[in-house]
């Protein structure tokens, strides 16, 4: 599947939270690639990631619940991953492609 002028996907999961680094259709680290967040913020237990560490995976956490807080602005968006104790667990800014 291409996604031509994708900036970000966002995934569901009821486990963990993942980002990812920006890659390309393969899956290689890009510069002008997406970017990926599994926004797995809860509503289960905690399962511990298993194997290998994802290619790309640059945020993991597998041990909180809470929030992914994503804004969108025209040339750009921002994201954070809050625990549900208000602690900024990870976040991240990045402008939109032309």
């Amino acid at each position: 599947m291409e996604l031509r002028g994708v900036d970000l996907v966002v995934t569901g999961h009821n486990h963990a939270y993942e980002r990812f680094a920006q890659q390309d259709h393969l899956g290689r680290r890009s510069t002008r690639g997406i970017r990926s967040v599994v926004a797995g913020t809860g509503g289960n237990r905690h399962i511990a990631f298993r194997g290998a560490v994802a290619p790309n995976s640059l945020v993991r956490d597998d041990g909180h619940h809470g929030m992914l807080r994503l804004k969108l602005r025209p040339d750009g968006w921002t994201q954070e991953f809050r625990g549900v104790t208000g602690v900024s667990r990870d976040a991240v800014a990045a402008g939109c492609r032309p």
